[in-house]
């Protein structure tokens, strides 16, 4: 989802592999983490976009 441009619908799906398996904590919290920057970056953009 991430890398179709949907990191927000990523998020939950993320959120579920480190809250059920430990061994994916890593690599699901790494792109966790980018899923979230990306959400932040396009509400900056749509903020920006709008003044």
């Amino acid at each position: 989802l991430i890398l179709n441009g949907k990191p927000d619908e990523a998020i939950p799906y993320l959120q579920q592999a480190i809250d059920k398996n430990p061994a994916y904590y890593d690599l699901a919290n790494k792109n966790l983490e980018r899923a979230l920057s990306m959400v932040r970056e396009q509400k900056d953009t749509s903020t920006a976009f709008l003044q």
